[in-house]
């Protein structure tokens, strides 16, 4: 490892840092799914390209050739220097029962970088990744029923990133320890409307916004069980206790009328400006496996739990429900020594489902989908780098009682860099 080239990885590294807190592409249009209106917005997947492949296999996943943020002690396993970037894209068609549409959308996916302190023993990983978004409009239609022919619009904007910082450490020879420490920022707005069709009446516009500034910790377990034919079973647990984020919320209702085709503010209601608070995200819980031959092969099963139930966004409950997701998936190296190239590439799958934490007009809004990738190897010896792809297929939700399915295709690509640095020099 050259001077010149770690000069060059740590400028890079550090000006897209920098970058990704000024970049509104990184949460603003992580989401466009009209459910993101309830509770803090859409979960965004707290994971790499790699890992998406395989359904998002995480709690029992510990390998040496990529970062796991899913379970930090899988860092542990890690023993040499390793930068992640990764952006994803997707083609999503919403649908009801009379009328569908089609939407494309992009954002940053992560960054990540991690090290050694001490080889085999103690590993660092920092890094940023979305947390969660919003980002819809939804119009209910003018409607006889309501007085004045009224119109009913709700949209939201904006989301949450996490910058943080986490470590593993091996308790003993099979037992390994990690914790992930998140700082929590960014914005979003939730604003109704109601707008009256006929003249006479005052419309309503009510916008709730809060922002988030709080450490948010989690924390996981992983043991490593050799078994016979260089075989390895690793059975990991993850998870973080409920924990009440700092808040700071604006909140505005306004009174408006049109005049020549634009609002007019006619009175306010209520105004209130940084007013300080909580958002209490629930307790969460993940139990995995994994089932590995050296760089082979693996094959894998996750069980999350949230208790949803339990949110409170400034003392107010939420109509959210429990859930869960069931993940399971593999991956498979046809030769890790072969001459031929992709010989050595790495072939991945997964399936999930996600009982998501919705219920409307007494339908549970669900989450399946099918994934799978491959990871191409980069030039260099001897930790190969990998051109990550995963793709993913996937439907959300139903049209039944005019609710809105949406079916997507997600493409991330992911770039991991190998390096093999901090040895000391020798002498002959």
């Amino acid at each position: 490892m050259t001077y010149k080239k770690l000069r060059l990885y740590i400028i890079i590294a550090s000006t897209t840092f920098l970058q990704l807190f000024h970049l509104p592409v990184f949460s603003q249009t992580a989401t466009l799914s009209p459910y993101s209106r309830y509770g803090i917005g859409d979960l965004l997947f707290n994971g790499f390209s790699h890992q998406r492949a395989m359904g998002g296999l995480s709690v029992g996943l510990q390998q040496s050739s990529g970062i796991n943020f899913g379970n930090p002690a899988s860092y542990a396993a890690d023993s040499i220097v390793i930068f992640q970037l990764g952006l994803t894209g997707e083609l999503v068609r919403f649908a009801n029962q009379t009328d569908s549409k089609q939407k494309t959308n992009g954002n940053i996916a992560y960054l990540s970088m991690g090290f050694p302190i001490i080889k085999n023993y103690w590993y660092l990983n920092v890094g940023m990744l979305p947390f969660s978004a919003s980002g819809f409009k939804v119009l209910q239609a003018p409607s006889i029923i309501y007085p004045g022919n009224a119109k009913f619009i709700y949209e939201g904007e904006g989301g949450y990133n996490r910058f943080y910082g986490g470590m593993g450490i091996k308790v003993s020879h099979q037992l390994s320890a990690g914790i992930n420490a998140s700082y929590l920022f960014g914005t979003a707005s939730n604003t109704s409307k109601v707008e009256f069709q006929d003249a006479g009446y005052i419309n309503t516009k009510i916008k709730n916004t809060i922002t988030l500034s709080d450490v948010f910790l989690e924390g996981g377990l992983q043991y490593r069980i050799p078994l016979p034919k260089e075989m390895h079973l690793t059975i990991g647990v993850s998870g973080s206790p409920a924990q009440s984020i700092r808040a700071k919320r604006d909140l505005a209702w306004i009174n408006y009328i049109y005049s020549v085709g634009n609002p007019f503010s006619r009175d306010t209601v209520l105004f209130t400006e940084k007013e300080k608070g909580t958002i209490k995200l629930p307790m969460q819980a993940g139990f995995g496996f994994t089932l590995s031959k050296k760089e082979n092969w693996l094959v894998g099963a996750d069980f999350k739990m949230t208790k949803w139930d339990d949110y409170q966004s400034y003392g107010l409950k939420d109509s959210l429900k429990n859930s869960y997701k069931i993940t399971v998936g593999g991956q498979w190296v046809p030769d890790v020594l072969s001459m031929r190239y992709f010989g050595r590439a790495v072939y991945r799958v997964g399936v999930y489902y996600n009982k998501g934490n919705l219920e409307l007009k007494n339908e549970a809004i669900n989450d399946i989908g099918i994934s799978f990738g491959t990871g191409l190897p980069l030039r260099g010896k001897p930790f190969f780098s990998h051109l990550d792809l995963s793709f993913e297929l996937g439907q959300r939700g139903t049209t039944k009682n005019n609710l809105v399915r949406e079916q997507y295709g997600r493409v991330t690509i992911g770039l991991t860099i190998r390096e093999d640095w901090f040895h000391k020099p020798k002498f002959d």
